[in-house]
């Protein structure tokens, strides 16, 4: 396994005595050492708040980031880390590891203010560098950042011994999606696959570096003089220029922002295009009454009155309505059992203005919605749509709004295939319930009802169906 870790704040917690014992380990001069702490200890820091000064702080700790002689020394204090590791190999509590049979060992990598440590995916290698990094960070001051930390595993470590090394370590598991310094933190062996950003980066950065250029040469030939050999003037900034007429500029184009509109509108105007053939061809299926989908039709469908299931099933009829004034729609759907009685209905009151064939088609997946977050099994689905019922049937698919709620309808039932679910055609009087439920309820949001909430009209209704 390979451990990613992280230093938390690592610059402002270098303790000075750490500092100073280990520059004299390594072999500096006393006087050389002495200076350095000089210019390490001498720092003050005053907070400024509207406009003043505030106290004189005076650190006990830390290197300043931003002088260049604290990246230096921060190196010198990661030797010591460096040294720990060794000590800890020598005598063999860890052990360094082989990408390839010829290639050579390697143990650790130390960067900036992070450091990788390779060893053997193991409790008891685990357990070793948990005390090693505890030594380092009781004598150092430095702190482990664990929620930056990650660990790689190799493909022969197993499932129950990663998921026990990851909690005891608390650091997650690096992915493909992770990177480090830019680059992907797990190469697999298409490298294509794995660096193709940089080459998306780099189109990216030439793109915008010919634009430009192209801005330049049309800012020197409109500020140049009459002769070939001068400049001319720029008497205004090419920005400003860009501006709008009405905003005091002179209304150049962004060449760059242009060029990407311009791709955005070939790709709106052949999305159009496929849409309007889409169209086209499901009108033109419709105005021959069917003649390509009939086969999609069977025989139980076109029911003129509504059957009770049998037993051991419940069937489901749903249905919409559109409100021109205010735009509202809603969509219904009825749960009844094979004696007639009413399980549970629902209808949905929504703002906005769309077509009968939305709205029924979005009753559908209300319906398949709830089939299949129940789990329930042996369903008979109707409508009294024959437009939609064949469109779902089909395979004809759509770029629009609509299509996807159709699509949406053709995953739900194929998710529910083995519930033992159909849908079905069946005339408008074969689903006068629920075409009454859509028509009646305008005013409520969302609304269920349950056998015992029926009022006398709905259950008038109901009975209707049974005669």
């Amino acid at each position: 396994m390979a451990l990613k870790i992280d230093m938390s704040k690592a610059y402002d917690r270098v303790e000075w005595n750490y500092l100073a014992a280990e520059l004299n380990k390594i072999g500096f001069d006393h006087k050389v050492v002495n200076l350095f702490m000089a210019c390490i200890s001498s720092v003050k820091y005053k907070v400024l708040h509207a406009g003043r000064n505030f106290g004189s702080i005076t650190p006990s700790r830390g290197i300043r980031q931003g002088d260049p002689l604290s990246s230096y020394l921060f190196l010198l204090c990661i030797e010591g880390f460096t040294a720990l590791i060794r000590k800890y190999e020598s005598r063999g509590l860890i052990h360094d590891i082989k990408v390839a049979q010829r290639a050579p060992s390697i143990l650790h990598i130390p960067f900036t203010n992070d450091c990788f440590i390779f060893c053997k995916a193991s409790l008891e290698s685990d357990n070793h560098v948990k005390e090693m990094l505890h030594k380092f960070e009781t004598t150092s001051g430095q702190q482990m950042n664990v929620d930056k930390s990650s660990v790689f595993f190799s493909r022969n470590s197993g499932a129950a011994l990663k998921q026990e090394l990851r909690d005891k370590l608390r650091f997650v598991e690096a992915d493909e999606n992770r990177s480090y310094l830019g680059l992907p933190s797990l190469i697999t062996r298409k490298k294509y696959v794995v660096f193709g950003f940089i080459e998306e980066k780099l189109q990216d950065q030439i793109e915008v570096k010919i634009c430009r250029d192209l801005e330049r040469v049309m800012c020197k030939y409109w500020w140049k003089s009459d002769g070939k050999k001068e400049r001319g003037i720029h008497w205004i900034s090419w920005d400003r220029m860009r501006s709008r007429k009405n905003e005091g500029g002179t209304g150049f184009r962004n060449i760059r922002d242009f060029n990407v509109a311009l791709h955005a509108q070939q790709v709106f105007e052949q999305r159009s295009r496929i849409e309007a053939h889409n169209i086209a061809m499901w009108k033109f299926v419709q105005d021959n009454t069917f003649s390509v989908s009939m086969s999609y039709m069977t025989q139980e469908d076109g029911v003129k009155q509504w059957r009770a299931p049998t037993i051991g099933r419940v069937k489901v009829d749903f249905d919409a309505t559109i409100f021109e004034n205010p735009s509202k729609y809603n969509h219904t759907f009825v749960i009844r059992d094979h004696e007639g009685k009413l399980i549970k209905a629902r209808s949905r009151c929504c703002q906005g203005s769309v077509t009968p064939v939305l709205a029924k088609a979005m009753g559908v997946r209300e319906a398949l919605s709830w089939v299949k977050t129940k789990k329930q099994h042996n369903v008979e689905v109707e409508t009294d749509c024959l437009e939609l019922v064949q469109w779902i049937r089909s395979c004809y698919s759509s770029l629009s709004y609509l299509g996807r709620v159709v699509d949406d309808c053709r995953q739900l039932l194929a998710g529910v295939q083995n519930q033992n679910v159909m849908l079905r055609f069946v005339k408008r009087y074969a689903n006068r319930v629920a075409n009454y439920l859509a028509r009646y309820n305008y005013l409520s949001t969302d609304r269920i009802w349950r056998m015992e909430d029926v009022h006398s009209e709905f259950y008038h209704v109901l009975c209707n169906d049974l005669k």
